[in-house]
């Protein structure tokens, strides 16, 4: 069964801020599966001013921006599509620039919205319809702080956000914790086979290390596969607990989108075929890994 806490922050409005970057962002720090940062601006009544949204900010370096170009209220539905300027920055780094095009509607704010939803990201704008997206860069890892700088009243900042699980990564070398090691268990793992659609427990088809967790007895299955928004090498994939029987362990486990399942979650290690077989009853789907042999490294 999926775990998922739900993580809902309202940011609060940063009205009538000049500077380049918003002195009070709203921290959400968490790995997630889902976001959904939406901001309303309303136009000037006879200028064009500019706009910023920030995402994943730890600090000035550390960032990812949009700036736009935000046009004066609309009067008229007749206007017909309005092109909006942006510019997308990794701190001063310009990724890319643009124009989002933009259906007008007469009075109506301008909304922005950040959406994120794995594997990717995307904005997008409107005023009563909304522009195609553009994708851009996220960290759903680190996720950082959520702004807006502007001078425009900003009547609407909120930011809804599925929190995933984490296990937290495991710090020292994995070729070291499994060369120390003599246990058969320990070592580099890799996809061997399944019994139904793996899409059901979301399994990525990576390679995994298991290694010896600090409590005897146990250990944990680590990441070492391909690196993406939400996994990177050494994030704890699943820890294995003894259940006594021989082979047989008790399993909590972190599916691609960092839900956890751990009701009726168990591995059986088969050590005279080198076998790993991670079973999901309730989803009627396991998964077997085969151990790789030495000299196999993962980083």
């Amino acid at each position: 069964m999926s775990k998922i806490g739900l993580l809902i922050l309202a940011l609060s409005c940063f009205v009538g801020l000049r500077a380049a970057v918003p002195d009070d962002l709203s921290d959400v720090g968490v790995p997630v599966t889902m976001l959904n940062y939406n901001v309303v601006l309303e136009p000037h009544r006879s200028k064009t001013v500019p706009a910023s949204l920030y995402w994943n900010y730890i600090d000035s370096m550390r960032c990812y921006s949009v700036h736009l170009d935000v046009p004066p209220m609309i009067d008229d539905d007749t206007a017909g599509d309005i092109p909006v300027n942006y510019k997308i920055q990794h701190a001063d780094s310009v990724l890319a620039v643009g124009k989002f095009v933009v259906e007008g509607a007469s009075g109506y704010p301008l909304s922005v919205q950040l959406l994120y939803d794995a594997p990717g990201a995307w904005l997008k704008m409107g005023y009563k319809n909304w522009s195609s997206p553009i994708a851009v860069p996220f960290d759903a890892r680190t996720t950082g702080k959520f702004g807006v700088s502007t001078s425009l009243k900003v009547s609407d900042n909120d930011l809804i956000a599925l929190q995933g699980a984490d296990f937290g990564a495991v710090e020292a070398n994995i070729d070291t914790l499994i060369a120390q090691s003599k246990d058969s268990l320990v070592g580099y793992w890799d996809y061997f086979d399944r019994n139904t659609d793996i899409d059901r427990v979301e399994y990525h088809p990576q390679k995994y290390a298991v290694v010896p967790a600090k409590t005897k007895g146990q250990y944990l299955i680590v990441y070492v596969g391909e690196e993406s928004a939400l996994w990177k090498k050494g994030d704890i994939k699943a820890t294995l607990e003894p259940t006594g029987f021989i082979g047989n362990y008790n399993m909590r486990w972190l599916t691609a989108k960092r839900a956890l399942l751990s009701d009726d979650v168990s591995a059986d290690y088969d050590s005279a075929n080198r076998l790993l077989r991670l079973n999901f009853p309730l989803l009627k789907s396991s998964v077997r890994l085969r151990k790789l042999p030495l000299p196999t490294r993962g980083f």
